[in-house]
């Protein structure tokens, strides 16, 4: 169904929808969007669901309420939150980054990747539809800015063969390999590449040259984003085509590096993050900031100050200079006039994470889940598959499409893929396991299918020992890992002998700490399953 007529169905169906309070809502008719939306996919490294502070508000929809000790502020994602939709059951597809991203950007779950699983890090994604391709193919300019992870090279030891470029981006700028994300003044130890597939000659190049050492990752990735959207809505002026953008920036991942200077003041066209050419470099104002190469890696947010350790301090802040080019973007499109027209989701490859990173030159110490409860009230962590590993912070905005509320639906990574084709008024690939969300998205949550939540991972290891977690959780091998969910139930099983053991199974939605096993009483559902 074209766009316009789909929207039309949706946006004029005055049924029941979960609003701002919690409560049912019947939202009013909403103006329809007559052309194809732009759409920004922001997606963050090792962000747990309990770092998203607007995912803690009406702790009665979250299905169990618990204290939060300590906590901090992102008050641009809560704003994002307030005037969009909140996903609050949005599960990743695996519990480790480049699987995850592997099934976003190939729109199939962990069951249907051929390549990338696992622990496989640095390996190419198939040759087959992505995000960048389906978009592009719809008539838009497409650019992936940040972390690829998932097109050869690295730790995979094999050419590159699926970069940004190669899999249907016609603009990247960014890092290719997974370790790269561990190192946020990137310049300093690893490569930074270019694509520009408008220019006369496209090459693929390695910049690292032109990035100052002072050029902060989060910094870099956002005012890269800025001046790309500036520079795609000048040429959109002769073309007409909308764009397509990935961003994704390797904070809050280990290490636990901060920048060197505050964020700079204002927003949009004129203020905060912006792109300088100087003295043959291309950067972010930010690093070339009096105090930026004295200061690297010294700014904790004055918020985030109060923490009683440096590693809270660090996480929170990064988190926070996210937040704030969120704003930045958001204040770009109000100045370029395009605010009404874009789709934003804001999401997490996984779950919370107790690394340290790989960047020796700048160590600060394993980040620890428990002191924000980064989980949530959920169990797990990155590398398992309970709720607190899989289930990641979600927030849509599309005003005058997307009204404010919680959804409770449960959906997962290859569902953007449909909802993006759907939005774009194009078919959804037959290789895609999601579905549209436009209903949810939409506010009719009645017209929603319901799709596809699948995951298995393996690797060895076990659920940390942490005292809030449940006894049964503590210290559990993790192995082979697999879950699946039939008829609004989430089974789980784990351990060497997983595949031939029974599934627990859980009501994630009223139990999300995944404590009262239902295997014994639902035989249905386990021969289902």
């Amino acid at each position: 169904m074209k766009l316009v007529s789909l929207l039309s169905v949706l946006l004029t169906s005055l049924v029941p929808c979960m609003g701002a309070s919690g409560q049912a809502t019947k939202p009013a008719a909403r103006s329809v969007k007559t052309s194809k939306p732009n759409v920004i996919f922001i997606l963050v490294d090792d962000m747990g669901w309990g770092d998203l502070d607007s995912n803690w508000s009406q702790q009665k929809l979250n299905g169990r309420t618990v204290e939060r000790k300590n906590e901090f502020k992102t008050p641009a994602l809560s704003a994002l939150a307030r005037e969009g939709i909140q996903l609050r059951r949005h599960y990743s597809a695996a519990p480790v980054c480049a699987p995850a991203r592997a099934s976003l950007l190939l729109g199939v779950h962990q069951g249907n990747s051929r390549v990338v699983r696992n622990n496989r890090f640095d390996q190419p994604i198939e040759d087959s539809h992505t995000l960048g391709t389906v978009m592009r193919d719809a008539g838009y300019d497409t650019a992936a800015i940040g972390k690829w992870g998932v097109g050869g090279g690295g730790q995979s030891h094999v050419p590159m063969t699926a970069g940004p470029h190669q899999r249907g981006f016609n603009y990247f700028y960014g890092i290719l390999d997974h370790l790269a994300g561990h190192f946020h003044y990137p310049s300093e130890s690893r490569d930074v590449f270019e694509y520009n597939g408008y220019a006369s000659n496209p090459e693929w190049k390695n910049i690292k040259d032109q990035v100052p050492q002072t050029a902060y990752s989060t910094d870099l990735f956002a005012a890269r984003a800025k001046q790309w959207i500036v520079d795609q809505r000048k040429f959109a002026r002769k073309t007409g085509k909308p764009f397509f953008l990935y961003l994704a920036f390797p904070a809050p991942h280990g290490n636990l590096v901060v920048p060197g200077v505050p964020y700079p003041s204002g927003g949009g066209l004129k203020g905060g993050l912006q792109w300088v050419k100087k003295e043959g470099t291309e950067s972010v104002n930010t690093a070339f900031d009096a105090k930026a190469e004295k200061n690297k890696d010294t700014y904790i947010h004055p918020d985030n100050s109060r923490f009683p350790n440096d590693v809270a301090k660090r996480h929170s802040t990064m988190i926070r200079r996210v937040d704030d080019a969120v704003a930045d973007l958001i204040r770009l499109l109000k100045d370029l006039k395009i605010d009404d027209n874009t789709m934003i989701v804001f999401s997490s490859d996984n779950g919370p994470h107790n690394e340290g990173g790989a960047d020796s030159r700048h160590w600060h110490g394993a980040q620890n889940p428990q002191f924000f409860k980064s989980y949530g009230m959920m169990d797990g962590i990155k590398r398992d598959c309970w709720e607190g590993g899989m289930r990641v912070p979600a927030v849509v905005r599309w005003p005058g499409v997307v009204p404010s509320g919680i959804s409770l639906n449960a959906s997962q990574f290859q569902d953007w893929m449909a909802t993006f084709a759907d939005a774009a008024g194009v078919p959804v690939p037959s290789r895609c396991d999601g579905v549209s969300l436009l209903p949810t998205l939409a506010g009719v949550p009645e017209r929603q299918k319901t799709g596809v939540i699948y995951a298995e991972y393996a690797y060895s290891g076990s659920t940390p020992n942490y005292s809030d977690f449940l006894q049964q959780h503590r210290g559990r091998g993790r192995q082979q890992q697999q879950i699946m969910f039939v008829d609004g139930f989430k089974g789980i099983r784990m351990g060497n002998a997983a595949p031939a053991t029974d599934f627990e199974i859980y009501d994630t939605e009223k139990d999300p700490q995944e404590a009262a096993n239902l295997a014994a009483s639902r035989p249905d559902l386990q021969e289902k399953m």
